[in-house]
């Protein structure tokens, strides 16, 4: 049973990431009426930004996340106004090709800023398990399965309100 219970947690923590990234494909297509390929790709690269910022310069790593998050919104902002704003009158097929063409640029320009070697970022929540009928979840888990609920309830309202 025990180990039953651990699959659950493990895959309520996986699926509130996944459900994360859903949401914000959706919320893009539901705004734009277009798939935006790029999206993993300028996750990836905010996420370097908040390795190099923790790792090169030394950032507490809830710091370095607030700048990766200034950097994605800095980012989606630059592409926003000089890119997909100039894609009014375009088909929605030439604005998806033009997001595929964004991850090359962003695949091309992460290896530029940030190198080719691999880089650690630790977990927001470095220790502590919580156990529940045999099984256990780290901190970092329930943290993530938390912050997931909780940014899936705040866009569901804030879509229902507006």
């Amino acid at each position: 049973m025990s180990t039953f219970i651990q699959i659950i947690l493990r895959s309520l923590e996986t699926g509130s990431i996944y459900a994360l990234a859903a949401l914000g494909i959706i919320i893009i297509y539901r705004t734009s009426y277009t798939t935006n390929f790029a999206q993993g790709a300028v996750a990836m690269f905010n996420t370097f930004v908040v390795t190099f910022l923790f790792n090169k310069f030394g950032l507490p790593l809830w710091l370095a996340v607030i700048g990766g998050i200034l950097s994605a919104i800095l980012m989606g902002f630059l592409i926003d106004v000089l890119i997909l704003r100039h894609t009014k009158n375009v088909s929605p097929v030439a604005k998806q090709i033009i997001t595929l063409g964004l991850i090359m640029i962003v695949l091309g320009l992460a290896p530029i800023f940030f190198g080719v070697d691999p880089l650690r970022l630790p977990r927001l929540i470095e220790s502590g398990d919580l156990s529940f009928l045999g099984a256990s979840i780290s901190y970092n888990g329930l943290f993530n399965i938390a912050l997931g609920l909780a940014i899936m309830l705040l866009m569901f309202y804030i879509l229902q309100k507006t």
